[in-house]
């Protein structure tokens, strides 16, 4: 975190460290940052207020943010090589995920209805690794209303690509198209890919089988392996519960500015992440491990991401 651009001039009451460290604070005890500061500093604690960490951070550019993020999934992504999580071929899921934003909409933004109260969300795009009931995020790349979702897909296909080979990839019905079915070819991964529930589509296999589903895939498929294809594709289920996983650490905000709120989901989606690789990364001896989001663990999200603590329970 340290070339992430945060005010910090020599007047500053707090560096710039202790103003990222308590942010991620906020978001691991998935508080927001004004009351849960003011009732740590009626407690005496030596820490900015809300209002100082929104304005040290309203400084900073998406690119930035986001740069900042892609950098700190490269340390862990390096340690998860280290223990041989990412040395060989593995199952990834792409999925397409909104957040929604109920301030005025920026050029950030696309037209979303998947929530109530607003007709506007922030998109990325994930590639995640699936370690049996474990989400690894690989590539993180926004998109906008301008951007195609072939596009997209192929920027984080090569960049998740550089960092383990996948086979296969599974995808949802998002990129049921030619052009995204081009794009799975293209990288060289073999893809599982389901059929959108159309009309025609549901009208094509209730004259082959009833309650059947149809995907559209790259690996030659015969009547024996057509159960297994369909049971490989249930992995790609993981990454919703993974997404579910996640939102436990989402952080929460009110302010409108587009750079807060993806620094508020983004440093959210670090937390998840260095969560999972410390889950892959050892074997306890009890079967109930859990984390403390403590200070010490924190910390190591913005350095190196080698230590980590665990209680069991």
């Amino acid at each position: 975190m340290d070339n992430l651009s945060v005010s910090d001039a020599p007047n500053c009451a707090y560096p710039k460290k202790k103003i990222i460290l308590t942010l991620i604070e906020c978001i691991a005890r998935n508080e927001y940052p004004s009351p849960y500061t003011q009732a740590a500093r009626l407690q005496g604690r030596e820490i900015p207020d809300g209002d100082t960490l929104y304005y040290r951070l309203k400084g900073l550019t998406l690119d930035q943010v986001f740069e900042t993020a892609r950098k700190a999934l490269g340390h862990i992504h390096a340690e998860a090589k280290k223990i041989g999580a990412l040395n060989k071929p593995i199952p990834a899921a792409i999925d397409l995920t909104e957040e929604p934003v109920f301030g005025k909409p920026d050029p950030s933004t696309i037209g979303s209805a998947k929530t109530n109260g607003t007709e506007f969300a922030h998109q990325i795009l994930t590639i995640q690794a699936v370690q049996g009931e474990h989400l690894l995020p690989l590539p993180i790349h926004k998109r906008t209303q301008v951007d195609q979702i072939p596009t997209v897909a192929a920027q984080a296909l090569s960049d998740a690509m550089s960092v383990v080979p996948i086979d296969p990839m599974l995808a949802d019905r998002a990129f049921w198209s030619v052009e995204s079915i081009r794009t799975f070819k293209q990288s060289g991964s073999s893809f599982v890919v389901p059929a959108p529930e159309n009309e025609r589509m549901k009208e094509e296999i209730k004259k082959a089988r009833p309650k059947h589903f149809v995907f559209g895939t790259s690996w030659p498929v015969t009547h024996e392996k057509a159960l297994m294809l369909a049971d490989l594709y249930d992995h790609r289920w993981v990454i919703e519960v993974g997404y579910r996983d996640s939102d436990e650490l989402e952080g929460k905000t009110r302010s409108e500015n587009p750079v807060i709120q993806w620094m508020f989901f983004l440093l959210s989606m670090l937390l998840y992440a260095t969560w999972t690789f410390g889950r892959i990364s050892w074997v306890p001896r009890r079967t109930l491990v859990r984390f403390e989001l403590t200070k010490f663990w924190i910390r190591h999200i913005l350095g190196n991401c080698t230590r980590w603590r665990m209680r069991a329970i």
